[in-house]
Parts: structure tokens; sequence; C-alpha cells
């Protein structure tokens, strides 16, 4: 089979090829068996040869010039748009299978549409029809109790397997708990979860942390995100090689709602640097050794991506470079001057953070409860970024907004699919 391997962003496409070259490791597989497995991912974009022609920007691949495929696997396919989606279809062969992976409950992309929510019914429980049933019986010996059924169920929901275990976080944690409770719209449940956090006793959620916000609106931030960011990321700033410093800034992450605002992104990056120079971390210079850097757009000639995340860092003669973490564990060097536009990154969007894990979160929430950002996508999506900590900034007014209020987008797909909505 001639198999491709795509995703949304480059850096999707890279963690997607990290994943696959491990389980191929881990399995043990046959040398015949192994070597059919593609190693290699890129983004939509590139898959489709994106150019120029004509005056105006298109695909190089549509209907009259398909790509000659038997399976796609897409990854992170909640991030996939509505013309995107389109584009892509429109270029696949009616034979071509093509997988989607992706969290029907995370952020939907940042342009128009929410593609994966159309196709997975936006939440609904899934059904079988009683054909598709009995055949999933005899391929996989399940009884018929374990099989949801419905004759009225839309033929797409044939395609459809919801995955109910996760690997990033033990099901029994806080973290798993309070995550359940925001995408059952439960802000009852979220609340009780919180109020358990670091507690103690039997009840005890070690895995939370609640931080109350600031008490003026003139002032939101609790001074303990500050303290919080000088003790993990001056952690990394100690190490002496720059592989070892990778490895523990990517440990820990600062996730917040907006770009914008005393609460937002680049407010928190610039009084972030400003703690850790304060505290003799990291020097005077506004770009020096140390910084993180978030890469904010494609460049496939030094091949670093839109999301793609590393360190600036002065090597042995003192030669400022930006040093970013390889597929196979070495350090990649870019030097400073050819880095493509990029932002500080010890704060991050939870857009931004689609595709990441880290053993521990720091999320921040806009404190104003009536806030459009407050949106129980959002909010789900930034818990589920924690492994094994996370440290939830905001006040009870605003968790229950985002709760309770869903991400609001209709393209009239998920009609067209069959889906009562």
């Amino acid at each position: 089979m001639k198999i491709r391997l795509a995703a949304p962003t480059g850096k999707a496409a890279a963690r997607m090829v990290e994943s696959i070259r491990s389980a191929r490791q881990r399995l043990q597989l046959a040398p015949d068996i192994a070597e059919k497995l593609p190693d290699e991912a890129s983004t939509l974009h590139r898959l489709l040869g994106y150019r120029r022609q004509q005056g105006s920007w298109g695909f190089r691949h549509h209907a009259e010039n398909p790509l000659l495929l038997d399976c796609l696997l897409i990854d992170e396919a909640s991030m996939i748009d509505l013309p995107l989606m389109g584009a892509l279809l429109s270029a696949c062969r009616p034979e071509t299978r093509i997988i989607l992976l992706g969290d029907r409950d995370q952020l939907a992309s940042v342009e128009a549409g929410n593609v994966l929510g159309d196709i997975t019914g936006h939440g609904q429980a899934l059904h079988y029809s009683p054909d598709m049933a009995t055949l999933l019986q005899e391929l996989c010996e399940v009884g018929a109790d374990a099989l949801p059924v419905s004759v009225e169920t839309p033929p797409v929901a044939n395609a459809l397997a919801l995955l109910r275990t996760s690997y990033r976080f033990h099901q029994d944690s806080g973290i798993a708990l309070l995550a359940r409770a925001v995408n059952a719209a439960d802000a009852e449940t979220a609340l009780a979860a919180l109020a358990r956090a670091s507690g103690a006793g039997e009840l005890a959620l070690n895995d939370l942390v609640w931080v109350q916000p600031g008490a003026s609106d003139w002032q939101p931030l609790n001074t303990e995100v500050l303290r919080w960011a000088v003790s993990r990321y001056g952690d990394y700033l100690a190490c002496p090689d720059v592989a070892d410093a990778l490895s523990r800034f990517a440990a820990s992450r600062i996730l917040c709602a907006a770009h914008e605002g005393p609460l937002g992104e680049r407010e928190l990056n610039a009084r972030i640097a400003e703690r850790l120079r304060g505290a003799g971390l990291l020097a005077a210079e506004e770009e020096g050794h140390g910084t993180p850097v978030m890469v904010t757009v494609n460049d496939y000639e030094i091949e670093l991506f839109n999301g793609d995340i590393g360190l600036l860092w002065r090597n042995d003669e003192g030669l400022l470079q930006a040093c970013f973490p390889g597929p196979d564990g070495e350090v990649r060097r870019v030097p400073a001057g050819s880095l493509p536009e990029h932002v500080p990154a010890w704060a991050m969007t939870v857009h931004k953070s689609q595709g990441s894990e880290f053993d521990e979160v720091l999320l921040v929430l806009p404190n104003d409860a009536n806030s459009p950002l407050l949106l129980r996508e959002l909010l789900y999506t930034g818990i589920t970024r924690a492994k094994t900590r996370l440290l939830l900034h905001t006040g009870p007014a605003a968790l229950v907004r985002a709760c309770q209020t869903p991400v609001q987008r209709s393209s009239g797909l998920a009609a067209r699919l069959g889906w009562s909505v």
C-alpha cells in the first residue's frame, strides 16, 4: 500500500513521526513489516502542494490531479478547518482510505468550521447500525451488549471509533476527574474537584492546585504564578548543557486563553522575563541566552514550523544559537540570526499547545466571568495538556461560565451527514 502521514501543522507532523518511530522500536516488528511502515509526515499544505500559480495561491493536487494514495493517515484532525478539509477530500481518489485521528472535544480550528465535531456528532452518543454491530462482533469477538446499536444512527457513525483510555494521565487522577466534569458541563463537580485540590486526607486530589486570581481588576494575576515560573524555569536556566535544558524546559508550561490583556500571553511572557532577570537567572538583553522561543511561521528551508519551540543558547564559543529538540534526541542548532518569525514561549496560548503535553501545566483563565474566551473546549484542552500536575488560575464564576459555554459554530456539515442538530 502507498501510505502517507500528514497533520495540520509542522509540529503535529513531527510528533506523529516521533510516535511511530518509537512504537516501531517498542513493538519489535519483523524487519519486512517494519520497513513498510512510513516514518515521514508532512503538513497538509505541503501534501497538497500549496503554491503560487497564475497570480494567486492554490493547491497543486485537486480533483483533476489527485493524490495517488491507498491510505492517508491524518493526526490532530480537530485542527482542520472546513475549506482545508474540502480541498483535502477533493484531492483524494474515491478508493483512497482516509483515517482521521483527533479529540472531538478539543478546541476546533482557528479558521471556519468544526469539521471533526461535525463528523462525530458534537459529543452525541455514538451508535452502530445493526449490520455494523454484527460485523464488529464477529471481527472483534465482543459480546452484543458491548456495542451500542440504533436503527436511526447516521451512516457516518459506522465509521467512528471512540477511544476511552487516556495514556497521558491516570483515569482516577484529579486531572481526569476535572476533564470529565468539564466535558459533561458539570460545573458543580468541577468546583468540588478543585475544592479537594492539594488538600489533606483520603479525598485529596494532589495532582490539582487551585490558584485564586488577584483581588483587583487592575491586578488580576496571582503573584504565585510568577513565583511558580521562577521556580520551574530557573531549573532549566541553571543547566550547563542545552540538551538537558531543553528536556527540563519541556516539562512545564504556562498556558493562557488570549494573546493580549493582563492575563494574556504577551503580558505573562514579559512579566516572567522581568522576574527571571530580577532573580539573576536571565541576562538583561531582550533575547539572550536561555530565552525560549516559539516559531510562528513555516520555514521549509530550515525545516522549522509554526509552533516549534526551542531555546536561545550560547555555545562554547559564545555564539548565540536557537536550539531545538530533534526527532532522535539530538539537538538541532540554528544561528539566532537565521531564526524565522518567533515569540517568547514561557507562556503560550491553549490554541498553540494543541498536540503537546507537559508534566506540569499552569492554566491561566480570564478573570472576567463574561469573557467570550471562557469556552468549554478551551478549558478542556488546557486541562488535558497536563500529565502529572495541573495548576488552575481561575475564579469560581469564570470556571462555571467556561464549563457551560461550548463553542457555537454552524457549518451545516453535521446535518448533511445525518446528525440531529
